[in-house]
């Protein structure tokens, strides 16, 4: 969890100092060089998620662990080479942030892979759940710490420190992770977590096949992948309103940024405690034993992407309508902020375990890390358009961001009915020869 925490924090470093950054005694950079920084995050991704997802199946949590903490750690060591206006340093911070995003596929997708080696049925979405949160705990705090130690005004000297931060956690990080982490526990925590998976190539095969499992990953990358694009933007975005209505564009978006992410942060985790609940399980079960536990997290996501279709349809009304965004004011813009963090950030723990329980026994690792390459592609191309001139606004980013919503609603619909947790089904019949009496 330290390492997703880092790779997450170190993803949005200069998102939400942008103002900063941009000042020609700082850095003298425009929005086209920050958004691409932030871009290396799924451009690296796309590279590195099949060597990650073969690393964390047939090597284990361990080794996978080491060359990710090495990876944030070569990142954080050379962003500190050069720090001045030089075209050495912009190159130097496009390595760096191109090594942290080499380290985003196990950052993103080891959580499954964790809660399946270590931890019993009825923990492994809240399990899964931390860690996913603990990525994203990282882009929060980003917002909340940037612009503290690096405030509009800030100097290269303030920037350096920030940049000292990432490099002294990283090492101690990778001090731990080299001291005490183990591949796997003495004791299996269930049944399903000692079977043999489907791997590499064939698993690739089974998972194309499966409507079900694009059906999620469809919706998950999509919603979630648009909805993260934002993320590093926040700061050119908010320079957009009138000042009438954000008079500080760098302190609003740092706030609304942490907000919006602590906040999802909360509801994911909450959600995932609620899928687990074995009262709850049992209400679900009731009804249909081969069914078992498929409703209530599938109901959720299609529950949640709803709301948030017409949380956005909303949120554009008031963008087209310059006057209603003026009556609704900043307090407005947190609510309908904060409220999309909470809904579109608390999904990814519902959606990796739903989807490695579906796909059942192809490895969770390769399974979660494609998941979560599709939302990286979403997040590229999105994060891609202010580099080749296309003006960040307030009214498109909404929009795209409501259709996104409402695919991913329409997809989790009707996409396919099949959703049969396997891999619950196999630890539920290890439960049930238990309980059976001897004689």
């Amino acid at each position: 969890s330290f390492i997703a925490f880092l790779q997450g924090w170190i993803w949005n470093t200069y998102g939400p100092i942008s103002v900063a950054v941009q000042q020609s005694t700082v850095f003298g950079w425009n929005g086209a060089i920050i958004s691409f920084l932030s871009n290396w995050g799924p451009i690296a991704y796309v590279f590195a998620f099949y060597p990650t997802a073969v690393l964390l199946d047939s090597r284990g949590i361990r080794v996978s662990s080491i060359v990710s903490i090495i990876l944030i750690f070569l990142s954080c060591a050379i962003r500190l080479i050069v720090t001045d206006d030089s075209f050495t340093c912009l190159i130097l911070q496009h390595v760096g942030q191109a090594l942290n995003g080499l380290a985003g596929p196990f950052a993103m997708s080891a959580g499954t892979t964790i809660s399946s080696t270590f931890f019993p049925k009825h923990l492994r979405t809240i399990s899964t759940s931390i860690f996913v949160i603990a990525n994203m705990m990282g882009v929060s705090i980003s917002y909340l710490l940037g612009p503290i130690m690096v405030p509009e005004n800030g100097t290269i000297k303030d920037v350096r420190n920030y940049l000292w931060v990432a490099f002294i956690l990283s090492s101690i990080c990778m001090l731990m992770i080299f001291v005490y982490l183990p591949n796997k526990p003495t004791n299996a925590p269930s049944k399903s977590s000692t079977m043999k998976r489907s791997q590499e190539w064939e698993g690739f095969k089974k998972l194309f096949s499966n409507k079900s499992f694009i059906s999620l990953a469809l919706s998950y990358g999509i919603m979630t992948g648009v909805y993260a694009g934002w993320g590093p933007l926040y700061c050119l975005i908010m320079e957009k309103f009138p000042k009438s209505i954000i008079k500080y564009p760098q302190k609003t978006a740092s706030w609304i940024g942490f907000y919006s992410n602590l906040s999802g942060n909360l509801s994911g985790l909450l959600l995932s405690y609620f899928s687990d609940m074995k009262v709850v399980n049992d209400i679900a079960s009731s009804s249909s034993k081969s069914k078992k536990n498929i409703n209530i997290k599938r109901n959720l996501l299609i529950s949640i992407s709803f709301l948030a279709t017409v949380l956005y349809i909303v949120f554009s009304v008031f963008l087209i309508m310059p006057n209603k965004m003026e009556t609704i004011g900043i307090e407005g813009i947190y609510i309908l902020c904060i409220t999309g963090g909470v809904l579109i950030n608390g999904t990814p723990p519902l959606f990796f375990e739903l989807s490695v329980d579906v796909v059942f026994p192809i490895a969770e690792g390769l399974t979660t890390t494609l998941l979560t390459l599709l939302n990286n592609i979403a997040g590229l191309i999105f994060l891609l358009l202010p580099s080749i001139g296309i003006e960040i606004e307030p009214t498109w980013i909404v929009l795209a961001t409501t259709g996104s919503c409402f695919i991913a609603f329409v997809s989790l619909t009707f996409g396919s009915n099949n959703y049969l947790l396997k891999r619950s089904m196999v630890d539920d019949k290890e439960d049930d020869d238990e309980e059976k009496p001897i004689g």
